[in-house]
């Protein structure tokens, strides 16, 4: 099965095995989450999550799953233009083993792979620390976002003009809004991931929310003056 991450076949595994295994399919169809059925025990509901794009941060429990559904920034320029896209990725974390999917990616890049070159480790400490990682990294994202369209040189020289600098302006609110709802967002994984999560990775979740909510205290994110303070 491709997309299968460190040396665990997950339809070798035994039922009473305990070890985590991680299940990275970076191009899932109906067909390859079918078969995670059998061999993890996904759920129906998921393989109906995992094939839309919700271009919005989502966090729901199914069963004993549970399904997030996060966006990074990923930053584009043209003349006179500046703004991001944003490529999803979906974390399906289960009683002993995550399975991670993306939305539609541009080329061959793996948002997932690039963000979390370390997973399997994690995962053989625990399916949550992977997920809670995830998350961390998704915020250094957006964090790293702002203070490149604030500062940046080469961002600076996109938005010499007026227009430019009304889409420099776009851009950072569109981008603080994505921001604020991923901070939401973790907050509802906060609540609904108890049952998934350990006290530590709680914590982490919580430093996490109130980083992104702290983006919203940035003026040079987001004041409509791209030159650097």
């Amino acid at each position: 099965m491709p997309g299968i991450s460190g040396h665990t076949h997950p339809s070798r595994r035994q039922p009473e095995t305990s070890a985590p295994v991680w299940i990275d399919l970076p191009s899932a169809d109906r067909q390859s989450l079918g078969d995670l059925g059998e061999q993890v025990g996904f759920p129906l509901e998921l393989i109906t999550y995992c094939l839309l794009d919700q271009r919005r941060p989502k966090v729901v429990p199914c069963d004993a799953w549970l399904y997030c559904a996060w966006q990074v920034p990923v930053f584009a320029a043209r003349r006179d233009d500046v703004f991001f896209r944003f490529e999803e990725i979906k974390a399906c974390l289960g009683p002993a083993a995550i399975v991670t999917t993306h939305g539609r990616v541009r080329g061959a890049k793996r948002p997932f792979a690039s963000l979390v070159p370390d997973g399997d480790a994690l995962v053989r400490e625990r399916p949550g620390n992977l997920l809670v990682t995830l998350v961390e990294r998704v915020a250094d994202a957006y964090v790293s976002a702002l203070e490149d369209l604030a500062v940046d040189p080469s961002v600076e020289s996109q938005v010499r003009s007026q227009r430019g600098r009304h889409e420099h302006t776009a851009a950072a609110t569109d981008l603080l809004r994505h921001a604020q709802a991923h901070r939401d967002a973790v907050q509802k994984l906060i609540v609904r991931g108890g049952r998934w999560l350990v006290t530590d990775e709680v914590e982490r979740l919580r430093r996490v929310a109130d980083r992104l909510a702290d983006l919203a205290g940035d003026p040079r994110s987001f004041a409509g003056n791209p030159e650097p303070t």
